[in-house]
């Protein structure tokens, strides 16, 4: 069996969290929207994640589509549905509720 396990040395893993740091500090004061996620490690049974987010809604920054929004509904945990047409129903006769029509 394949060893699943995943490590990271902690020097590397510093080195990218402060440049993650050092590059959310530039989007909050430019307020710029940013979200970014790396795996910290693996067991072979669970995977840790850390995210960095500055999020446009909760910083009341106006964007159209915010997809980091649901980037981070994601990294926490919720499951995504693909979009779908919109179901559409003719309304059925009065007869069928036994309601006289007038």
């Amino acid at each position: 069996m394949k060893d699943r396990s995943y490590t990271v040395r902690e020097e590397y893993l510093e080195s990218v969290k402060n440049k993650l740091q050092d590059v959310l500090l530039l989007c909050q004061i430019h307020r710029i929207p940013f979200f970014a996620t790396i795996a910290t490690e693996d067991d072979g049974t669970h995977t840790t994640y850390q995210n960095y987010v500055h999020s446009a809604a909760a910083n009341h920054i106006p964007i159209t589509d915010d997809e980091i929004r649901k980037h981070i509904l994601v990294a926490n945990g919720f499951i995504p549905v693909p979009k779908r047409e919109a179901q559409t129903f003719a309304p059925f006769e009065h007869s069928l509720y036994g309601e006289r029509e007038e």
